[in-house]
């Protein structure tokens, strides 16, 4: 639950022009998840808000944002002060890498890339919020 910044993901069409992309989960008083996906596009506030729920496995959200229709979402690694989580779908077209900062160092990240790459994740693809994008030029110019 919280809030979690996004740190790099794979193009999609429904955060295209997203900057600064960040999404907040709240559980509710019925056990199901409040999703806010928040950016900036084009440099205006976005968001939409959707509901997840749990399901048998752990580490696994159905996701909706145009109900009825769930999406899975699978966290396929978080570090061990929940910090960091790697998440994907049930395909490999989806992934997110995010952080409960914006800006992660670059260890961090090349550790989040590795395991990406070790899966058969497109790691050349990945697009990085502007932020993230600002730290790693000032680290490695």
């Amino acid at each position: 639950m919280g809030k979690w910044y996004e740190i790099a993901r794979l193009p999609h069409a429904f955060e295209r022009n997203v900057t600064d992309a960040m999404a907040e989960y709240t559980l509710l008083a019925d056990g199901t998840v409040k999703v806010v996906n928040s950016g900036l596009r084009f440099r205006k506030p976005v968001s939409v808000t959707g509901a997840a729920r749990t399901t048998q496995v752990p580490g696994e959200l159905e996701v909706s944002f145009f109900r009825p229709f769930y999406g899975l979402y699978k966290i396929i690694y978080l570090n061990k002060d929940y910090t960091l989580a790697i998440v994907t779908s049930s395909t490999r077209d989806y992934v997110w890498i995010l952080a409960r900062k914006p800006v992660i160092d670059s260890a961090e990240l090349a550790a989040a890339l590795d395991l990406l790459h070790r899966l058969n994740y497109a790691v050349k693809l990945l697009q990085y919020p502007s932020g993230m994008i600002q730290k790693l030029t000032r680290q490695n110019p």
